[in-house]
């Protein structure tokens, strides 16, 4: 919705200029004004006169009386005493007295000064407290009138941008003008002034916008979700705002920190993109869909399996900021019905020979072991070319209870002969066998300890299995050793099982005592059969 905003007050002077920046989405309309403020200028006039006394000079027509001083001099002189005394110049509305000391067989001159009303006669005198051959000469007195003139404001006027504004003739001192429109634009704006007379006034400066749209309301898919779907669909609520039309723009990244991203901009390009409109979905028009509409996209190239995180930004005028935080969805693998299973490396589905699926617990490595042909393709590359070491692995299957179980590893090793290639991917526990513990934790709470070498030292890992306090305390040496020794010593003092999963985000480390636990469907091994 449109926002008025208004510099205030500013002071000007004749040629001088305002700097007025705007950041907003869309200019709707400006004005201006201007506050008179008069120009006070001084004067002043003197009447000097060898003597005691001097009336104060008039003041002349058109000005006005501001105050005044008086001065005056004179000379002391000594015989063969010092001397001390005072002098005093006075008038209306002032007066003053210093004292003063002359030493034998010498002279020495006087001042003394007032500030005063500047009218009437001013005077001056002496005094001697002490030395008989003293006397004066000399002496002088000025009477000085200071008086000023208030100058207003005349044919104010200003240049916005290059065009002129013409303002009012004159303008008393805090008197207002009335509003003159102008014309501004997005970004820096020069004022440059005139004005007569007294050079002075007060402007101020208003102006209604558009500010940048919030981003769109999220619905779909939730935040943190599993789907399957290659192609999940993206579905917002578009924020209120003046426009009779806006749009919406979609980045997706694997990376949290949105670096990488894919693109989708419904001002671009509206395929894809809908709007409800009467309970129908309907293709979204180029100009845009109504302010608050609930808008969606499906993406034509599907997503690859993993971790997205996604974000938005809506545009009316032009485009706002993006969400806050990505909201985060993870595309897993759907079975083949056929197949029993899917495997993907990367973005990439493979179809294999072999799948043996290892899930271990307390310091055996889980694993995904599966083989596939190693003759080239129509670019000549093989397996051996196209699955790289460290490249994510992932596995959607049943398991024995009928349950569908997703599975993410990375790739460790290779072993290639004339027909296949082996490959051997890792999960979430290898990360324990290759870290190294940075700390100590010395009679410390078993899961508060290992959740903290967790967090701390095993990242990607995430340490949510892990309760924390456990209720057991124990002592672990553990700095500078495996993660994975630490996680064995609390399996060989207290019992405890761990153990790691395929998250959403990426593994998660679980500790727990065997009492507890339900007994789970493990799928062991899945042995292909047949050619590819």
């Amino acid at each position: 919705m449109s926002l008025t905003k208004s510099t205030g007050w500013l002071a000007i002077q004749s040629g001088g200029t305002t700097d007025l920046p705007i950041d907003a989405a869309h200019l709707v309309s400006a004005r201006l004004r201007w506050r008179g403020k008069d120009r006070r200028i001084w004067d002043s006039r003197s009447n000097t006169v060898s003597g005691h006394s001097a009336s104060f000079p008039s003041v002349p027509s058109g000005w006005t009386r501001g105050g005044g001083s008086a001065r005056f001099n004179i000379t002391v002189m000594t015989g063969e005493w010092a001397a001390a005394g005072t002098i005093t110049v006075s008038a209306p509305g002032g007066s003053s007295t210093k004292s003063w000391t002359c030493g034998a067989q010498s002279s020495k001159a006087l001042s003394v000064s007032t500030n005063c009303y500047g009218y009437g006669t001013a005077s001056g005198s002496t005094s001697i407290d002490y030395g008989p051959t003293t006397g004066f000469a000399n002496p002088s007195i000025r009477a000085t009138v200071d008086y000023y003139q208030d100058i207003p404001s005349e044919s104010l006027s200003a240049v916005v941008n290059g065009v002129s504004v013409t303002g009012p003739a004159s303008l008393a001192n805090g008197v207002v003008s009335d509003w003159y429109p102008i014309t501004l634009q997005l970004g820096q704006n020069v004022i440059t002034h005139s004005i007569g007379g007294g050079g002075l006034a007060d402007i101020e400066i208003e102006y209604t916008y558009q500010p940048y749209p919030p981003p769109p309301t999220r619905h779909a898919p939730e935040n943190t979700v599993v789907t399957d779907d290659e192609t999940p669909t993206f579905e917002v609520t578009l924020p209120l705002s003046d426009a009779s039309g806006l749009h919406a723009r979609l980045s997706l990244s694997m990376m949290p920190t949105m670096s990488q991203p894919t693109m989708y901009d419904s001002s671009a390009s509206q395929t894809g993109w809908e709007y409800l409109s009467g309970g129908n979905w309907l293709p979204l028009p180029a100009g845009g869909a109504p302010p608050q509409s609930r808008v969606r996209f499906t993406p034509t190239i599907p997503l690859a399996p993993g971790t997205w995180y996604w974000i938005v930004a809506a545009k009316d005028w032009a485009w706002g900021a993006w969400s806050d935080t990505p909201w985060m969805l993870r595309r897993v693998l759907s079975v083949s019905a056929l197949e029993g299973y899917a495997l993907a490396v990367g973005a990439t589905p493979w179809a294999c020979t072999d799948l043996i699926i290892t899930e271990s617990s307390n310091g055996e490595i889980s694993t995904i072991e599966f083989t596939v042909p190693n003759h080239p393709d129509a670019e000549g590359k093989t397996a051996h070319d196209l699955i790289g070491y460290g490249d994510p692995v992932y596995v959607s299957i049943y398991d024995s209870t009928g349950e569908e179980r997703q599975y993410l590893g990375r790739v460790w090793e290779k072993q290639v002969d004339d027909l296949n290639l082996q490959v051997t991917a890792t999960m979430g526990d290898k990360i324990l066998a290759d870290r190294l513990v940075s700390s100590d934790y010395l009679e410390t709470d078993i899961g508060t300890a290992l959740k903290s070498i967790i967090e701390t030292d095993c990242a990607p890992l995430l340490a949510d299995g892990i309760p924390a306090p456990f209720g057991l305390t124990a002592n672990l040496e553990s700095k500078n050793r495996q993660a994975m020794q630490a996680f064995q010593e609390a399996f060989s003092t207290f019992g405890l099982l761990f153990w790691s999963e395929t998250h959403a985000l990426d593994w998660v480390q679980y500790l727990a005592d065997p009492t507890t636990l339900t007994t789970q469907g493990i799928l062991v091994e899945f042995p292909m059969e047949g050619e590819v």
